[in-house]
Protein backbone atom coordinates (compact mmCIF):
# COMPACT_ATOMS: atom_id res chain seq x y z
CA UNK A 1 0.00 0.00 0.00
CA UNK A 2 0.96 3.69 -0.49
CA UNK A 3 -0.31 6.77 -1.17
CA UNK A 4 0.16 9.91 -3.20
CA UNK A 5 -1.66 13.33 -4.60
CA UNK A 6 -1.71 16.48 -6.37
CA UNK A 7 -3.11 19.95 -6.39
CA UNK A 8 -3.01 22.93 -8.58
CA UNK A 9 -4.12 26.58 -9.16
CA UNK A 10 -6.91 27.15 -11.44
CA UNK A 11 -6.88 29.54 -14.60
CA UNK A 12 -8.72 32.45 -12.61
CA UNK A 13 -7.29 31.78 -8.95
CA UNK A 14 -3.64 34.27 -7.59
CA UNK A 15 -3.14 31.40 -5.22
CA UNK A 16 -4.22 27.00 -5.12
CA UNK A 17 -6.55 27.37 -2.23
CA UNK A 18 -6.75 23.33 -2.77
CA UNK A 19 -4.35 21.57 -0.36
CA UNK A 20 -3.82 18.17 -0.66
CA UNK A 21 -1.65 15.46 1.42
CA UNK A 22 -1.02 11.99 2.21
CA UNK A 23 0.73 9.27 4.03
CA UNK A 24 0.62 6.57 6.70
CA UNK A 25 -2.75 4.96 5.07
CA UNK A 26 -4.39 8.12 4.71
CA UNK A 27 -5.48 10.86 1.75
CA UNK A 28 -6.61 14.22 1.95
CA UNK A 29 -8.05 17.14 0.27
CA UNK A 30 -9.42 20.41 1.62
CA UNK A 31 -10.58 23.13 -0.78
CA UNK A 32 -10.32 26.62 0.51
CA UNK A 33 -13.19 29.06 0.20
CA UNK A 34 -12.29 31.62 -2.60
CA UNK A 35 -14.57 34.25 -0.86
CA UNK A 36 -13.13 34.11 2.51
CA UNK A 37 -9.56 35.33 2.70
CA UNK A 38 -6.28 33.42 3.33
CA UNK A 39 -7.58 30.08 3.04
CA UNK A 40 -4.67 29.01 0.58
CA UNK A 41 -2.80 28.71 4.30
CA UNK A 42 -5.99 27.79 6.20
CA UNK A 43 -6.61 24.78 3.90
CA UNK A 44 -2.79 23.58 3.93
CA UNK A 45 -3.09 24.09 7.67
CA UNK A 46 -6.74 22.32 7.85
CA UNK A 47 -5.37 19.34 6.06
CA UNK A 48 -2.15 18.66 7.52
CA UNK A 49 -3.96 19.01 11.30
CA UNK A 50 -6.13 16.64 10.28
CA UNK A 51 -3.59 14.02 8.80
CA UNK A 52 -1.54 14.73 12.14
CA UNK A 53 -4.83 13.62 14.27
CA UNK A 54 -5.30 10.97 12.25
CA UNK A 55 -1.92 8.89 12.30
CA UNK A 56 -1.75 9.24 16.38
CA UNK A 57 -5.55 8.59 16.89
CA UNK A 58 -7.26 6.36 14.03
CA UNK A 59 -10.17 6.25 16.12
CA UNK A 60 -12.76 8.70 16.51
CA UNK A 61 -11.79 12.33 15.08
CA UNK A 62 -13.28 15.15 16.80
CA UNK A 63 -13.77 17.52 13.97
CA UNK A 64 -14.58 20.84 16.34
CA UNK A 65 -10.91 20.13 17.89
CA UNK A 66 -9.79 19.37 14.58
CA UNK A 67 -10.79 23.13 13.31
CA UNK A 68 -9.52 24.73 16.86
CA UNK A 69 -6.21 23.71 16.42
CA UNK A 70 -5.72 24.45 12.44
CA UNK A 71 -7.42 28.58 13.73
CA UNK A 72 -4.82 28.18 16.49
CA UNK A 73 -1.79 27.51 14.33
CA UNK A 74 -3.25 29.67 11.55
CA UNK A 75 -2.96 32.78 13.97
CA UNK A 76 -0.14 31.96 16.13
CA UNK A 77 2.07 30.15 13.51
CA UNK A 78 1.40 32.72 10.68
CA UNK A 79 -0.20 35.88 12.31
CA UNK A 80 -3.27 35.79 10.24
CA UNK A 81 -6.39 36.33 11.74
CA UNK A 82 -9.34 37.61 9.42
CA UNK A 83 -11.62 40.43 10.59
CA UNK A 84 -14.72 40.34 8.04
CA UNK A 85 -16.14 37.16 9.77
CA UNK A 86 -14.93 34.34 8.02
CA UNK A 87 -11.55 32.74 8.69
CA UNK A 88 -8.93 30.96 6.74
CA UNK A 89 -9.70 27.65 7.67
CA UNK A 90 -13.09 28.25 5.34
CA UNK A 91 -12.46 24.99 3.86
CA UNK A 92 -14.08 21.45 2.79
CA UNK A 93 -12.23 18.52 3.96
CA UNK A 94 -12.43 15.03 2.14
CA UNK A 95 -10.27 12.19 3.26
CA UNK A 96 -9.60 8.61 3.20
CA UNK A 97 -8.23 6.46 5.93
CA UNK A 98 -6.82 2.90 6.28
CA UNK A 99 -8.79 1.20 9.41
CA UNK A 100 -8.40 -2.33 10.44
CA UNK A 101 -9.57 -4.25 7.02
CA UNK A 102 -11.58 -1.41 5.76
CA UNK A 103 -10.78 1.92 4.20
CA UNK A 104 -13.20 4.91 5.84
CA UNK A 105 -14.33 7.53 3.48
CA UNK A 106 -15.60 10.89 4.77
CA UNK A 107 -16.57 14.09 3.36
CA UNK A 108 -17.25 17.16 4.41
CA UNK A 109 -18.36 20.02 1.68
CA UNK A 110 -18.23 19.46 -1.93
CA UNK A 111 -15.87 17.27 -4.23
CA UNK A 112 -15.75 14.04 -5.36
CA UNK A 113 -14.65 10.74 -4.50
CA UNK A 114 -13.74 7.53 -6.91
CA UNK A 115 -13.35 3.71 -6.00
CA UNK A 116 -11.65 0.96 -8.26
CA UNK A 117 -12.42 -2.07 -7.39
CA UNK A 118 -9.83 -5.25 -8.19
CA UNK A 119 -13.04 -7.10 -9.76
CA UNK A 120 -12.78 -4.29 -12.68
CA UNK A 121 -15.85 -2.29 -11.16
CA UNK A 122 -15.78 1.09 -10.50
CA UNK A 123 -17.50 3.81 -8.21
CA UNK A 124 -17.78 7.28 -8.05
CA UNK A 125 -19.76 9.76 -5.96
CA UNK A 126 -19.96 13.38 -6.44
CA UNK A 127 -21.45 15.82 -3.77
CA UNK A 128 -22.48 19.30 -4.77
CA UNK A 129 -24.60 21.97 -3.30
CA UNK A 130 -26.98 24.21 -5.84
CA UNK A 131 -26.34 27.46 -3.43
CA UNK A 132 -23.01 27.33 -3.73
CA UNK A 133 -22.03 27.63 -0.37
CA UNK A 134 -21.11 23.69 0.68
CA UNK A 135 -21.02 22.57 4.48
CA UNK A 136 -17.34 23.62 6.28
CA UNK A 137 -15.77 21.69 9.10
CA UNK A 138 -15.60 25.32 10.73
CA UNK A 139 -19.77 25.18 10.69
CA UNK A 140 -19.37 22.51 13.42
CA UNK A 141 -17.11 24.76 15.69
CA UNK A 142 -19.17 28.35 14.63
CA UNK A 143 -22.73 27.15 15.34
CA UNK A 144 -23.84 30.81 14.08
CA UNK A 145 -22.41 30.18 10.83
CA UNK A 146 -24.05 26.84 10.51
CA UNK A 147 -27.33 28.34 11.13
CA UNK A 148 -27.17 30.82 8.54
CA UNK A 149 -25.59 28.28 5.98
CA UNK A 150 -27.71 25.74 7.23
CA UNK A 151 -30.96 28.04 5.45
CA UNK A 152 -28.91 28.93 2.23
CA UNK A 153 -28.35 25.38 1.95
CA UNK A 154 -32.17 23.95 2.66
CA UNK A 155 -32.77 21.30 -0.35
CA UNK A 156 -29.72 21.88 -1.97
CA UNK A 157 -27.28 19.01 -1.42
CA UNK A 158 -27.11 16.68 -4.09
CA UNK A 159 -25.81 13.17 -3.59
CA UNK A 160 -24.92 11.70 -7.32
CA UNK A 161 -23.22 7.96 -7.74
CA UNK A 162 -22.12 5.91 -10.26
CA UNK A 163 -21.23 2.16 -10.25
CA UNK A 164 -20.10 1.02 -13.11
CA UNK A 165 -19.92 -2.64 -13.90
CA UNK A 166 -16.53 -4.44 -15.50
CA UNK A 167 -18.87 -5.01 -18.53
CA UNK A 168 -19.66 -1.38 -19.28
CA UNK A 169 -22.83 -1.66 -17.45
CA UNK A 170 -23.70 1.52 -15.36
CA UNK A 171 -25.66 2.06 -12.85
CA UNK A 172 -27.10 5.89 -11.63
CA UNK A 173 -28.43 7.35 -8.75
CA UNK A 174 -29.29 10.74 -7.48
CA UNK A 175 -30.09 11.89 -4.23
CA UNK A 176 -31.46 14.95 -3.35
CA UNK A 177 -32.38 16.68 -0.31
CA UNK A 178 -29.98 15.06 1.89
CA UNK A 179 -30.16 16.41 5.64
CA UNK A 180 -26.38 15.05 6.18
CA UNK A 181 -23.93 17.75 5.34
CA UNK A 182 -21.43 14.61 6.19
CA UNK A 183 -20.70 11.80 3.63
CA UNK A 184 -19.09 8.71 5.03
CA UNK A 185 -19.04 5.56 3.09
CA UNK A 186 -16.61 2.59 3.81
CA UNK A 187 -15.26 -0.28 1.49
CA UNK A 188 -13.32 -3.63 2.67
CA UNK A 189 -9.73 -3.10 2.22
CA UNK A 190 -9.10 -6.16 -0.09
CA UNK A 191 -11.93 -5.60 -2.29
CA UNK A 192 -10.00 -2.10 -3.92
CA UNK A 193 -7.04 -1.36 -5.94
CA UNK A 194 -7.42 2.20 -5.15
CA UNK A 195 -9.62 5.50 -3.84
CA UNK A 196 -9.25 8.78 -4.72
CA UNK A 197 -10.96 11.85 -2.93
CA UNK A 198 -10.98 15.15 -4.93
CA UNK A 199 -11.95 18.35 -4.81
CA UNK A 200 -14.73 20.32 -6.39
CA UNK A 201 -12.31 21.45 -9.09
CA UNK A 202 -14.08 18.26 -11.10
CA UNK A 203 -16.78 20.68 -11.71
CA UNK A 204 -14.76 23.48 -13.17
CA UNK A 205 -13.32 22.66 -16.44
CA UNK A 206 -14.66 23.71 -20.09
CA UNK A 207 -14.05 23.22 -23.59
CA UNK A 208 -12.70 25.91 -25.78
CA UNK A 209 -15.98 27.48 -26.84
CA UNK A 210 -16.68 27.65 -22.48
CA UNK A 211 -19.09 24.39 -22.54
CA UNK A 212 -18.86 22.94 -19.35
CA UNK A 213 -16.94 18.90 -19.76
CA UNK A 214 -19.20 16.85 -17.83
CA UNK A 215 -17.24 15.83 -14.34
CA UNK A 216 -18.22 12.31 -14.53
CA UNK A 217 -15.02 12.21 -17.47
CA UNK A 218 -12.87 14.37 -15.24
CA UNK A 219 -13.24 12.28 -12.48
CA UNK A 220 -12.80 9.05 -14.63
CA UNK A 221 -9.79 10.58 -16.25
CA UNK A 222 -8.37 12.27 -13.10
CA UNK A 223 -8.37 8.70 -12.11
CA UNK A 224 -6.73 6.09 -14.95
CA UNK A 225 -4.28 4.73 -13.26
CA UNK A 226 -2.00 2.52 -15.68
CA UNK A 227 0.71 1.33 -13.77
CA UNK A 228 0.29 1.52 -9.94
CA UNK A 229 3.03 2.31 -8.60
CA UNK A 230 4.99 4.91 -6.28
CA UNK A 231 3.84 8.31 -7.78
CA UNK A 232 1.05 7.23 -10.32
CA UNK A 233 -1.61 9.57 -9.44
CA UNK A 234 0.74 12.90 -10.03
CA UNK A 235 1.71 10.45 -13.56
CA UNK A 236 -1.89 10.74 -14.31
CA UNK A 237 -2.48 14.25 -13.40
CA UNK A 238 0.24 15.50 -15.41
CA UNK A 239 -0.67 13.66 -18.71
CA UNK A 240 -4.77 14.25 -18.34
CA UNK A 241 -3.63 18.07 -17.66
CA UNK A 242 -0.88 18.18 -21.13
CA UNK A 243 -3.93 16.67 -22.71
CA UNK A 244 -6.51 19.29 -21.64
CA UNK A 245 -4.06 21.99 -22.73
CA UNK A 246 -3.35 20.43 -25.94
CA UNK A 247 -7.17 20.42 -26.42
CA UNK A 248 -7.91 24.11 -25.17
CA UNK A 249 -9.60 22.45 -21.76
CA UNK A 250 -9.16 24.72 -19.52
CA UNK A 251 -9.85 23.97 -15.15
CA UNK A 252 -11.17 27.54 -13.14
CA UNK A 253 -11.14 26.24 -10.48
CA UNK A 254 -8.23 24.64 -8.21
CA UNK A 255 -8.02 21.00 -8.48
CA UNK A 256 -6.92 18.46 -6.03
CA UNK A 257 -6.70 14.75 -5.54
CA UNK A 258 -5.24 12.46 -2.87
CA UNK A 259 -5.37 8.85 -3.38
CA UNK A 260 -4.48 5.23 -0.98
CA UNK A 261 -2.98 2.73 -3.82
CA UNK A 262 -3.22 -1.53 -3.07
CA UNK A 263 -1.01 -2.51 -6.20
CA UNK A 264 -2.93 -5.62 -7.29
CA UNK A 265 -0.16 -8.51 -6.05
CA UNK A 266 -0.48 -7.01 -2.13
CA UNK A 267 -4.39 -6.70 -2.65
CA UNK A 268 -4.44 -10.35 -3.68
CA UNK A 269 -2.39 -11.18 -0.25
CA UNK A 270 -4.96 -9.67 1.44
CA UNK A 271 -7.42 -11.82 0.18
CA UNK A 272 -5.77 -14.82 0.81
Amino acid sequence: MFTDFYFAKGNTHVFCEDHATSGNGIAIISDGCSGSGNTHIGSMVLANVLKNNLTIDRGDLSIVQTVKTALDIVERDFGIKNTDGTTPIDATLLYALELGREICIKAIGDGAVYIKYIDGDSQLFLLSYESGYPYYPIYSYDLNRKAKVDILNKSSYTLHSILTQAGGLEISNIKRDVLECHFSHNVTKGSVEYVSVMSDGVFSFLDAENNPIDPITIVKKMNDFKLLTSGVTQRTMNKFLKECKKNNITHYDDISISSIIFPKEITNASNS
